[in-house]
């Protein structure tokens, strides 16, 4: 589900066909290269804001992963954005 943006740039990435991180084809998954939760904290959450946020939608700010690589990717971000210092 989500917005058409949304479906739209999930398409276009899921498109490129492999893993950038290690060229599996399988499982892929779509990938924010800035973390969702920075968008959430610059729009405080607001809903409608994050629907029409163009970075958000940028394919240039998006890779496909598989799930193992999608993990270790989150977890990175994870380390260097922690949810304590993105809370409002």
């Amino acid at each position: 589900e989500g917005t058409s943006e949304y479906q739209s740039w999930r398409k276009q990435i899921l498109a490129i066909g492999k893993c950038e991180n290690c060229s599996s084809s399988e499982n892929l998954q779509t990938h924010h290269k800035t973390p969702l939760r920075i968008f959430i904290k610059k729009y405080n959450g607001d809903v409608q804001k994050l629907k029409t946020c163009k970075e958000l939608f940028d394919i240039k700010l998006g890779v496909a992963l598989c799930i193992k690589c999608h993990r270790i990717e989150d977890n990175k971000l994870c380390k260097i954005y922690p949810q304590k210092n993105l809370q409002t």
